[in-house]
């Protein structure tokens, strides 16, 4: 069962799969978490010398920079286009990848926005916490909006 979820401040809304009954109000408190973006490729959908429309790249960190592991939604103008989890091995933790599909990008600039997902429990519901997004690097091609 897919419910429209709306983000109460913005009137943005969301596409997410959604398992408990009548959950309207997923967007809870800003994340603790941020995202640090090696790379983000969010081009036009009617670029074909882009061999991949849509892909972010980059490490879940705490405040103290620590690397974190992580379940995330990935939206693009509104509408998730991705869930993901970050990688956790003996040596790694926190680094995430993922492609996007480009059905909701658009010509102008698309303004992306990742969000830390609470599962939900026997007392609260699926709670969706943005995450701040910054660049690796100065003069990076990772910016938040492409």
């Amino acid at each position: 069962d897919y419910r429209m979820l709306s983000f109460p401040r913005s009137g943005r809304r969301l596409n997410t799969k959604q398992t408990a009954a009548d959950r309207t109000d997923a967007l809870g408190p800003p994340s603790d978490l941020s995202f640090t973006a090696d790379q983000l490729i969010i081009n036009p959908p009617s670029d074909p010398k882009s061999p991949v429309p849509g892909y972010v790249c980059g490490l879940m960190t705490d405040r103290a920079g620590n690397a974190q592991p992580a379940v995330v939604a990935i939206a693009v103008n509104g509408t998730v286009l991705s869930t993901a989890r970050t990688i956790q091995g003996l040596d790694v933790v926190g680094h995430l990848a993922t492609l996007l599909s480009p059905d909701h990008f658009n010509h102008s600039p698309n303004k992306l926005r990742i969000f830390q997902i609470e599962p939900p429990s026997q007392d609260k519901p699926l709670t969706l916490r943005e995450c701040a997004i910054s660049a690796s690097t100065p003069g990076s091609s990772a910016t938040p909006t492409q």
